[in-house]
This record gives structure tokens, sequence and C-alpha cells, in this order.
């Protein structure tokens, strides 16, 4: 599990709760595939299709779908005072 873990600050229990059914779905999906299309007879292919390379292909389809964003931009309000020491 830790292969596929999100690594958040969000204090936000469903948003926790979201990622972890969602890595539980990638290991299940990577079980079956291995299970599914890497077995000959008895014998599991286990080399063939890493846990790691399955990860990073996802997540490269996700990027090639939604984009990445570098660089957050934040809009400040006029009356907030600066932070900082005075």
């Amino acid at each position: 599990m830790n292969q596929v873990r999100v690594r958040t600050i969000s204090p936000e229990p469903n948003r926790r709760l979201l990622y972890i059914a969602l890595a539980f779905l990638i290991v299940n999906l990577w079980t079956y595939l291995k299970w599914q299309y890497l077995r000959r007879g008895r014998r599991v292919y286990h080399k063939l299709l890493p846990l790691a390379k399955l990860t990073t292909f996802l997540s490269r389809a996700v990027e090639a779908i939604h984009g990445v964003k570098l660089s957050v931009s934040l809009q400040l309000e006029a009356s907030a005072p600066p932070i900082g020491i005075y």
C-alpha cells in the first residue's frame, strides 16, 4: 500500500478516505491484471508488471489527460495587511 499512497496534508476525512479507496482499487487492479494476463499454468510472472510501473503508467495517463500545473497563483485581498515583521 505504501507504493500507491497519496501524501497529503488535508485535514478532511472524506478526502483521505477517497485516497485510501483509490489505493485499494489500484492494488486490486494490479493483482487482477497479474493473475489474468501474466499467468502461465500455475506460475505467475511478477517481474513483467511491477506495481511501481503500473502506478507510473497511470499517473502519466492522468497527466496527459488533465495536464500538469507547475505553479499556483494566489490572489490577495487589497484590505489584508502584508505578512511580515513590523
